[in-house]
């Protein structure tokens, strides 16, 4: 009768303890880009903690970044490895080029220099809310909101993870996997599993409407 009433007092627990433990989201997200092409690509990694320690390890060992290995087989072998077609991760890669848009759009009028502050402003919200709207129903599914998920950033994302209000933390594992779906995409060597959207178009149509 005691062990009973025990297992009873520690099922609570139990259960509360997956939620705030291995079940909690961790998310990365980094650019990447080609300045030459003016190519820029927003990577997102998002998923429990045993998801993306277990896609870090399949991995192995290496250097701290894909594109520091030289060898061209060896490299398409590690991406190779990299997979995001487990429900308890997801991966997005959204390509905006935002440097040459919003270059293209000083060029017009120079009085849009002065606006360059707010141009970015609405890149950093039109992206967050395509990353939001994709995201949205690995969220529900495991009964998260994206403004309770840390969010693993360099200062290159500082900006757009402050500007809609998304909490920030220093780079770990999920940064690094978010950095290497940004990168892959650079050279078209996308990962498996990766959801990839072009928001060219959309952001240039937004931008020229607003700011014409």
């Amino acid at each position: 009768m005691i062990f009973g009433f025990v297992r009873l007092l520690l099922i609570p627990t139990i259960i509360l303890a997956t939620v705030c433990g291995t079940m909690m989201l961790v998310a990365g997200i980094d650019y990447s880009g080609d300045p030459e092409a003016g190519s820029k690509f927003l990577g997102i990694v998002i998923g429990t903690q045993d998801a993306i320690n277990s896609a870090m390890k399949r991995l192995g060992p290496g250097p701290p970044h894909v594109s520091k290995i030289t060898n061209r087989k060896k490299r398409a072998e590690v991406l190779s490895n990299l997979r995001f077609d487990d429900d308890t991760i997801i991966a997005i890669c959204i390509r905006s080029d935002t440097d040459l848009i919003v270059g293209g759009l000083r060029k017009m009028k120079s009085r849009r220099r002065h606006q360059t502050k707010h141009i970015m402003i609405t890149c950093d919200y039109s992206l967050y809310r395509q990353l939001r709207d994709i995201a949205a129903p690995f969220f529900r599914k495991h009964h998260h909101d994206i403004h309770k998920v840390v969010f693993q950033c360099d200062s290159d994302c500082a900006n757009f993870v402050k500007a809609n209000g998304l909490a920030r933390d220093k780079p770990g594992h999920a940064h690094r996997l978010a950095d290497m779906v940004a990168w892959s995409n650079t050279r078209n060597m996308e990962p498996a599993g990766v959801k990839a959207v072009d928001l060219r178009t959309t952001l240039e149509t937004q931008l020229l409407k607003r700011f014409k």
